[in-house]
C-alpha cells in the first residue's frame, strides 16, 4: 500500500487510512459558536467550537440542544434549498 501524502483525493486516502469513505452531499453551517453538518441520510452533528474546538463531540442527540438543532436545520434549509442538491 502506498502512503497518504496531503493533496490526495480524498476517497483513496481514506481507504489509506482504513476509513469507510461513503459519497453523497453534506450542508454545513459554522457560527462563531457552532458547528452544524447536515447529512445526506439525515443525521446531523452538532459541535461547540468554543467548549470543543477540534469537535470531537457530537452533541446533536443531546435534549439540551435541540432547538439549536432545530434553528441550524432551518437556518442550512433557507441557505440551501432542496432542489440545489444533487
Amino acid at each position: 500500500m502506498r502512503a497518504c501524502f496531503p493533496g490526495d483525493s480524498v476517497p483513496p486516502v481514506a481507504r489509506c487510512r482504513g476509513l469507510d469513505c461513503r459519497r453523497g452531499w453534506v450542508e454545513s453551517l459554522t457560527t462563531a459558536r457552532w458547528h452544524y453538518i447536515l447529512l445526506e441520510s439525515g443525521e446531523s452533528e452538532l459541535h461547540d467550537l468554543a467548549e470543543d474546538p477540534r469537535e470531537t463531540t457530537n452533541l446533536a442527540a443531546h435534549p439540551d440542544h435541540a432547538t439549536m438543532v432545530r434553528d441550524l436545520r432551518a437556518e442550512v434549509a433557507r441557505a440551501a434549498p432542496a432542489d440545489f442538491r444533487p
